[in-house]
């Protein structure tokens, strides 16, 4: 067959296969997946009630509170200058953060942004979530179960939303029932460079508090990680007539970070501004001009001299 006849020839069996197919029933379609059974949190009332009591131990975070924002920034010099972040926490006890550089670290690290915005949630959704969210909204994302030992209760912590930041963890409440330590391991994407870091690491958290009135406040907690060593954090807060105290910095410390004081301010509780947490922008100290030089004064003219008397005569 030549090329003019053959193409033709393909052209109808094409024609004819079309038609045969349009012919065709179509194919019975497949009934959808059944969406997956949904999961049923596990937990103890022990392990419920222990959590319970500790949120209602501390002045912040407080489960009187349904949302809370407040906007941080610290000076940075190895990231360009300030970094500000804006943290939510949601009436579930999930924290949104925004994350915001200096115009010099953008310049500066470029295609990196989104690794240290990584860095900076994760630091704020394992490091510093226990000043940021009440303890009983917490264990909502997790399968709890408790025993006691001696005076202490210990509480088994197993990620149970996808959400959390801790996939497996033990914490020790004290005989008051504030929480001193926690052992856990963090639910790391694997897909995120900084997270792999710590796939599978086990971190320990020990936490030191403060009586003011009936209740505490977290005034530290010291951070050990196997390869990077010991980190710590250390607290302030304001102190308002008539308001508890909320947080007013937080004190970074770490092998590789050195000091990093990060300022806590514009509070917002419930939708309502928290007065006198507003940011107090320093203005410049005006320097004065420097009085100018005086000019230099013209030269006295010579005192006039008077002559000598001439000698008398006798």
């Amino acid at each position: 067959m030549n090329a003019r006849i053959a193409i033709p020839a393909l052209l109808l069996l094409a024609a004819a296969a079309a038609a045969d197919d349009a012919a065709k029933p179509d194919a019975p379609k497949k009934p959808a997946d059944a969406p997956p059974a949904k999961k049923e949190r596990k937990s103890s009332p022990e392990a419920e009630a222990a959590f319970k009591k500790y949120a209602s131990l501390l002045h912040f975070p407080s489960a009187k509170y349904k949302t809370v924002e407040m906007m941080t920034h610290a000076d940075v010099a190895t990231l360009g200058g300030e970094i500000g972040c804006k943290f939510v926490v949601k009436e579930d006890g999930t924290v949104s953060v925004d994350v915001t550089l200096s115009e010099a670290a953008k310049k500066q690290f470029g295609t990196q942004l989104s690794q240290i915005k990584s860095a900076v949630s994760w630091m704020v959704g394992a490091i510093f979530r226990p000043f940021l969210v009440p303890a009983d909204k917490t264990a909502k994302q997790y399968d709890v179960s408790a025993k006691t030992e001696k005076d202490k209760t210990l509480v088994q912590i197993k990620r149970f939303e996808d959400a959390a930041a801790w996939d497996t963890g033990t914490l020790t409440f004290n005989a008051e029932g504030l929480l001193e330590k926690q052992v856990g391991t963090l639910n790391v994407d694997p897909n995120d460079e900084m997270g792999a870091l710590n796939a599978g690491v086990e971190i320990e958290t020990t936490l030191e508090y403060k009586k003011r009135g009936d209740l505490y406040t977290i005034e530290s907690a010291k951070f050990t990680h196997p390869s990077m060593g010991e980190s710590s954090v250390k607290a302030t807060y304001y102190e308002i007539e008539g308001s508890p105290p909320f947080p007013k910095e937080l004190t970074f410390n770490s092998l590789m970070t050195n000091e990093v004081v990060i300022s806590v301010h514009d509070i917002v509780v419930d939708g309502k501004k928290v007065a006198g947490t507003e940011r107090k922008v320093e203005k410049p100290v005006e320097k004065k001009p420097a009085d100018p030089a005086k000019p230099g004064e013209p030269a006295k003219p010579p005192e006039p001299q008077t002559p000598p008397e001439p000698p008398k005569t006798k």
